[in-house]
């Protein structure tokens, strides 16, 4: 399941360059996730964590996210062209 969010989240990173904020608090959330099955906890309860940079990631990515840009083909651009100036 984590690498499933993991490829969700790399995924939103290419959308927007803002969606780096939240992989970082989810990598963090497994860093913390391990370190707490070795016995050294610093925080009592991280998958909020891994949770909260996935949401994160994904608001972030659909917040910022820039729209297509249409891009016409040359050919059409000429013929177009040649349209308004017959109508001119």
């Amino acid at each position: 399941m984590i690498v499933i969010a993991l490829f969700i989240i790399l995924s939103t990173i290419i959308i927007t360059p803002f969606a780096w904020m939240g992989l970082i608090i989810f990598l963090f959330g497994i860093y913390q996730m391990i370190q707490r099955s070795k016995g050294r906890v610093t925080f009592s309860k991280p998958g909020w964590i891994i949770v909260a940079g996935f949401l994160l990631s994904c608001i972030l990515s659909m917040i910022f996210v820039e729209p297509v840009k249409e891009t016409v083909p040359k050919e059409k651009k000429e013929i177009t062209l040649k349209q308004e100036q017959k109508r001119s």
